[in-house]
């Protein structure tokens, strides 16, 4: 067990993110084609917006805080073994990887056209 890895050393090897959606993780498991699964500790927070729009263009799942651990390894399963997932994230990586700098303007228009043709 680790307090901290930088994101850069551990997401390449990192098949799936289980997480409460804040942007920082969101964008750089994205960045590395990485799927998401949302988890918001937070109601009144954006992590619930952000989480259903990326389950919104089908690059995470969301489920309730209070998901219980059957749920979630139910839930990571089917997104492990869900091929169309990895190539939607896998698609998104690249978009991002090709925005210019300020990637996160880059990223926040990527999600919002993924939203718009899911």
């Amino acid at each position: 067990m680790r307090g901290w890895v930088p994101h850069e050393t551990l997401l390449p090897a990192t098949d799936l993110v289980i997480g409460h959606d804040g942007h920082s993780t969101t964008f750089k498991a994205l960045a590395h084609g990485v799927p998401i699964l949302v988890l918001p500790i937070n109601p009144i927070s954006d992590q619930l917006h952000v989480g259903r729009t990326l389950e919104t263009a089908g690059l995470a799942r969301l489920l309730a805080r209070t998901a219980t651990a059957s749920q979630i390894r139910t839930c990571v399963t089917e997104m492990l073994d869900d091929e169309e997932l990895q190539a939607r994230v896998a698609a998104a990586d690249r978009r991002l990887r090709r925005a210019p700098p300020g990637g996160e303007v880059a990223a926040a228009r990527i999600l919002a056209t993924l939203k718009r043709t899911a």
